[in-house]
């Protein structure tokens, strides 16, 4: 659909850049209604207040990602260094929470891949970046919920 994108070269934002990319309102409303429906499952995934919060934060934040776009040029960059650190702050909590060294390797991974993208452009692009913060802050959701359920049945 839009086959100037390069996981190498751009960031996932590139394909909500609603000037240039075809795919942008498919690709906003599905961040929108993404944050949107997390935010209404986080009581769910979490029991514990201040993971929540940071879960209601990060949600908040990638509704903002859709809204304000890359067409709003370095206003979008602080909204998506927002909700990459919020998500990581989620993170960190679950990591902390249910001592899984996975999940703060994990972490620390995207942490180091963020560092080497902005210090050396390497890669040139953000979504590989990206792609990895999203990888390991789905598997803090998927874990918090696991751990969550379990605390329900006992």
């Amino acid at each position: 659909m839009y086959p100037s994108f390069s996981l190498w070269r751009n960031a996932f934002s590139d394909l909500g850049k609603a000037t240039t990319s075809p795919v942008a309102p498919i690709f906003n409303v599905g961040l929108a209604l993404g944050g949107y429906m997390l935010a209404l499952a986080a009581r769910a995934i979490t029991n514990y207040l201040p993971q929540r919060l940071a879960l209601y934060t990060t949600c908040f934040l990638l509704i903002c990602v859709a809204v304000i776009n890359e067409n709003y040029g370095p206003l979008h960059f602080y909204v998506s260094i927002a909700f990459f650190t919020a998500l990581a702050i989620f993170t960190g909590i679950e990591a902390t929470r249910g001592r899984s060294i996975l999940l703060w390797l994990g972490l620390s991974t995207a942490v180091s891949i963020w560092i080497t993208h902005f210090a050396y452009s390497i890669p040139p692009g953000a979504a590989i970046p990206e792609a990895v913060s999203i990888c390991v802050g789905y598997a803090a959701i998927a874990r918090s919920i696991a751990r969550t359920i379990t605390t329900y049945k006992h």
